[in-house]
């Protein structure tokens, strides 16, 4: 064989592996750049999933917190109706016995220790709520309605009855027995003090004020219907 074909030969040789080298090269590069690629895109994907995760526990939390406000509402309104129903038909105005009449409402103090939200199941069938007290002519009438010691609560313990008023903010108070805001208040001159971050209930105490109680204690209770 002639020298210069052997040349050309060790010369095409060399220009293969070098081909060869550089598609290796490019393969190389281009699995690392898929991968790099798929990597962040597989971050980006965790990071989106993450993230809706969170907004979708928020929105979540809120729906619910929404959901059961509407709710509450929507039960005093359904009281409300079925109860007004009921007064349309009634010509005298009376209270059934253990009532007591002040000013076309009748009130009944419960001798019963329950917890809020159990007093107010206790009498909702006979269209009762808790207490609503809206000016110091009420406050007087359900204080000096509490009659002797041996047969009303008022006079032994501080805390005695439960009322329907409930706290919405820092200072502001709502009747849950019509769902509107308290206007008038009779809160003793250090209530309401607000203990741990729990007194969230109105009660009246034995000398006719107000203070604020935690809702799961236990209290007797005033339930008030319209006569």
């Amino acid at each position: 064989m002639a020298c210069t074909e052997m040349y050309e030969m060790e010369n095409s040789s060399d220009k293969l592996r070098e081909e060869t080298e550089n598609d290796n090269k490019i393969r190389l590069w281009g699995k690392q750049w898929f991968k790099t690629v798929l990597f962040t895109l597989a971050m980006s994907l965790l990071s989106a999933v993450f993230l809706l995760t969170v907004i979708h526990f928020a929105t979540g939390v809120q729906l619910q917190q929404q959901f059961d406000s509407q709710g509450t509402k929507l039960a005093v309104l359904l009281t409300q109706i079925k109860c007004n129903t009921k007064l349309l038909s009634k010509e005298n105005i009376s209270c059934e016995d253990g009532w007591e009449l002040y000013k076309k409402h009748c009130y009944k103090f419960v001798e019963e220790t329950e917890t809020r939200e159990k007093a107010q199941e206790k009498y909702s069938e006979e269209c009762a709520c808790l207490v609503k007290i809206e000016d110091a002519d009420e406050n007087s009438f359900i204080y000096s309605a509490g009659g002797l010691p041996d047969t009303r609560v008022i006079g032994k313990l501080h805390e005695v009855y439960w009322t329907s008023g409930i706290r919405i903010k820092k200072n502001n108070w709502l009747w849950t027995a019509d769902g509107k805001l308290v206007t008038y208040d009779n809160f003793n001159s250090i209530e309401p003090n607000n203990i741990n971050g729990i007194e969230n209930c109105i009660s009246m105490s034995n000398d006719g004020t107000w203070n604020d109680y935690r809702c799961n204690g236990t209290l007797y209770y005033i339930c008030e219907k319209q006569a």
